[in-house]
């Protein structure tokens, strides 16, 4: 519905379409019992997960992914980054053209972004001659 004449606000709310705005909300703790919008102030925590909505406070132990309140085990959330190389030549993809015989291997380096946990890892490796 559309609030042609003006909205009808009870709060943050309104009545008429249920557009809500960022005024006068009517927070329970960390959340709004009219629209359901969070902050983050007044949270009830249970060990490490607000009982309200659901925010969790883990102190990751360095490496490992491990809550140091809790002891929780939460998985790693990886950046991943790839790259292919020359083997002999240590050189890149993008140098390969130069060479007739290629020892090709492609490296995947993973990093958490929680705890800060390394993975280098060698995924594929490949040999192949290019032909003039």
């Amino acid at each position: 519905m559309f609030c042609f004449f003006g909205h009808a606000w009870d709060g943050c709310k309104c009545t008429k379409c249920y557009k809500t705005r960022d005024k006068q909300h009517a927070w329970d703790g960390c959340i709004c019992l009219k629209c359901g919008k969070t902050r983050d102030e007044q949270h009830e925590w249970d060990g490490c997960i607000c009982c309200k909505c659901g925010k969790d406070r883990h102190k990751l132990k360095p490496g490992i992914c491990e809550c140091e309140i809790c002891g929780e085990k939460v998985p790693h959330s990886l950046d991943v980054e790839e790259s292919t190389v020359d083997e002999v030549t240590g050189q890149g993809w993008d140098y390969l053209s130069n060479y007739t015989s290629h020892e090709i291997a492609t490296y995947r380096y993973s990093r958490c972004r929680h705890c800060g946990y390394e993975l280098d890892e060698r995924i594929v490796e490949r040999s192949f001659e290019v032909r003039p």
